[in-house]
């Protein structure tokens, strides 16, 4: 089993930040109506009626160093204890509560750029 990241190189620090959902009420209410209504249908616009929540980036940093390599595309394996977990696709949808697919058609003068930017 083959590492991303060689254990001899991992890092052996604490992370303790979290996530600040407060950040997608200011950008939510920094858009005008027609915007807001947009950013509503997209694939964030669940995040505007989750209660603030925390993110421990301890255990988001363990999933990265415990990644094992594989040749499936959209899939991450880590190891935990000799046990390999797979995140995929689906589960990330489950989890994040965001869409996953075909992106939307791209404008030939913008290319793949956001309606909200």
């Amino acid at each position: 089993m083959e590492y991303f990241i060689d254990v001899e190189e991992r890092v052996r620090g604490k992370i303790s930040n979290r996530c600040k959902l407060e950040i997608i009420n200011e950008v939510y209410y920094g858009l005008d109506s027609k915007h807001q209504q947009k950013f509503t249908d997209s694939c964030f616009g669940h995040l505007l009626s989750i209660a603030e929540i925390k993110i421990s980036l301890q255990i988001v940093h363990q999933c990265i160093v415990r990644a094992v390599r594989t040749l499936k595309e959209n899939e991450v394996w880590c190891n935990f204890g000799n046990k390999i977990a797979r995140f995929g696709l689906e589960e990330f949808v489950l989890i994040t509560g965001l869409k996953a697919g075909e992106l939307e058609s791209e404008d030939e003068n913008l290319g793949l750029q956001s309606d909200l930017i």
